[in-house]
């Protein structure tokens, strides 16, 4: 990856901690281990096809892998929803990944950042005109819950279409608060 701004890391489709490397390939990350004279394959973390894997990003014995699920809502004729996902694993043993939490939020998944050990995640949610009474298709969900009013900005005067959803998250402790606010425009 290259840096673009010194201290704020960003997610890949190939990441090294310097002992291994994550490769993306399709739905599947592959960890390598490069500490020896020979590459070794160490483990894989495998996803369905209902899952678009989009970028990885590794430090300090974890990995968090981004990608957009869809759902249908209300039936078979129901409407379809985007979520933006981070799965976060513990790589301490690279040969056993564990799952420590994911985060979800609405809209398709458009980019991350990581500044002081905190992830950043960004993703585009599209308001299609939707009965009232479907309130999750036309504001956007963090962690299954709607986002507050007063985390929501809309432009006085403007029209718009779609949110920037945007959700914060501590590394460290990536089952612990998430903050979130959305943009609309």
């Amino acid at each position: 990856t290259n840096v673009r701004e010194e201290g704020v890391g960003e997610a890949d489709s190939v990441k090294t901690d310097g002992k291994n490397l994550y490769i993306l390939d399709g739905q599947t990350v592959h960890i390598v281990g490069i500490g020896s004279e020979e590459m070794q394959a160490l483990s894989e973390i495998s996803y369905d096809d209902d899952c678009y894997v989009r970028e990885i990003y590794v430090e300090e014995g974890k990995i968090v892998l981004l990608y957009t699920r869809g759902e249908i809502l209300y039936g078979e004729d129901g409407y379809y929803k985007q979520l933006t996902c981070a799965d976060v694993y513990d790589v301490s043993d690279p040969s056993s990944p564990e799952k420590i939490n994911t985060v979800t939020q609405s809209g398709h998944y458009n980019t991350m950042r990581v500044s002081g050990g905190y992830v950043y995640l960004f993703s585009d949610f599209y308001v299609a005109g939707v009965a009232r009474t479907h309130t999750s298709l036309y504001v956007p969900e963090v962690q299954g819950k709607l986002i507050e009013a007063s985390a929501i900005y809309m432009p006085q005067g403007k029209m718009g279409n779609s949110y920037t959803v945007i959700s914060s998250f501590d590394l460290d402790d990536p089952s612990g608060k998430t903050d979130s606010r959305a943009v609309f425009g």
